[in-house]
């Protein structure tokens, strides 16, 4: 298929999980990298597990906890060549590191189809915002069933109580200002 080795980034969500089941199809021994995060709200590497398995893929869990995102931001920005409006940037940095480490240099993700159809919940209330221009109170309606009803995991790595170990002053000082989504 490839001269180069193949793996694929598996987060255990639909999207991941089917590029990991086609790609088992066509490569034996494929590689499965996943993030692990230290807060269980987030932490989605038990399906990413059982996907996995389900696919004999050889998987790979990499652990990173909220230090990592201080610590390594300014790399995660330099090797980007931008700036970032989300905590995956640096995650996506530190799997992607990992996986070259391995000498895997091709990956295949499911990343994408979020974006495009309106996975997360901050597309979904953007959705909702714009679609309801005219009645409020609907819009207010469907916003408060879907706070209630998401996974935590689509609030984003930073959400909640993970802010409080999260070291802004780290991010205020390499950037000269703290984004508003990390505040």
């Amino acid at each position: 298929m490839a001269e180069v080795p193949i793996g694929c980034y598996l987060s255990g969500g639909l999207d991941s999980s089917l590029v990991t089941g086609i790609l088992s199809g066509f490569i034996k021994n494929l590689n499965a990298y996943s993030l692990e995060f230290e807060h269980t709200t987030y932490n989605e590497l038990k399906i990413a597990e059982e996907s996995a398995n389900t696919f004999n893929a050889n998987f790979f869990p990499i652990s990173i906890n909220s230090r990592d995102f201080a610590h390594y931001f300014e790399n995660m920005i330099f090797h980007s060549e931008t700036i970032t409006n989300n905590a995956n940037s640096v995650a996506m940095y530190l799997l992607s590191r990992e996986v070259q480490k391995s000498g895997v240099k091709v990956v295949l993700t499911g990343s994408g189809s979020d974006e495009i159809f309106g996975g997360y919940r901050h597309f979904i209330r953007d959705n909702l915002s714009y679609s309801f221009t005219d009645d409020n109170h609907q819009k207010q309606h469907y916003l408060q069933i879907l706070e209630k009803n998401l996974s935590p995991v689509s609030i984003g790595f930073l959400g909640g109580e993970n802010l409080a170990d999260f070291n802004n002053n780290q991010i205020a000082n390499i950037l000269g200002f703290m984004p508003s989504w990390m505040t």
